[in-house]
């Protein structure tokens, strides 16, 4: 299955590759020319502004489907209960910018209308590669990493450094995400279980 993705960089294109994978129990490839990569340091609202290009792309490519990814960061945690737009959620604010492409449908799958998979890490990726890997995070995973200097923590933990290389990143993810147990997964992160529904459309949709 080919796949468009909207990530910060093309590491974390090729570990959210992996994990679509992973979920679906199939080998998942990256279209290079369906990649939208907002501008470096540009923050939330810098990748929102990239989000319609990303559906646009992928439609244009004949994609079964493309992924948004990002982390939470700290941000306001999602809940289904929020009731409309809550402008302190990533989640919300991420939905709400797609709303704009009128053929796309979030809910369910249309004939030729390529799938939107939402991947919002809470805090982070990190978060979710330390699960996998089998770490003790203390406190309830999805705590971890509200603050600036928690998340440089948890990359250290992961990494080694809080200041890894792109190489680094991808050589010590894939593995993880090679062994990663799906199940236990989506029991340890909220977040992971919001991921793990939205790629299983994509099967659907198939």
């Amino acid at each position: 299955m080919r796949l468009g993705f909207c990530t910060e960089d093309e590491s974390d294109e090729q570990v959210y590759a992996a994990l679509v994978g992973k979920v679906l129990g199939e080998k998942v490839e990256a279209d290079p020319e369906a990649r939208v990569i907002p501008r470096a340091g540009g923050g939330v609202d810098n990748v929102l502004k990239f989000t319609p290009k990303a559906a646009l792309v992928a439609r244009g490519r004949g994609l079964a489907g493309f992924v948004i990814a990002f982390d939470n960061d700290g941000a306001v945690g999602h809940v289904d209960g929020h009731d409309g737009l809550v402008l302190q959620c990533r989640w919300c604010r991420l939905i709400d910018s797609l709303r704009s492409v009128d053929w796309l449908d979030l809910e369910r799958p249309r004939p030729s209308v390529p799938i939107c998979v939402v991947a919002l890490a809470v805090q982070t990726m990190e978060t979710w590669l330390l699960l996998a890997r089998g770490e003790a995070l203390l406190r309830a995973p999805e705590e971890r990493g509200r603050t600036q200097t928690d998340r440089r923590e948890l990359k250290r933990m992961l990494y080694g450094t809080a200041d890894s290389t792109a190489r680094r990143r991808v050589e010590v993810a894939l593995p993880l995400v090679e062994r990663l147990e799906v199940e236990r997964m989506v029991a340890a992160s909220a977040s992971f279980a919001r991921f793990m529904g939205a790629v299983r459309r994509l099967r659907v949709g198939a």
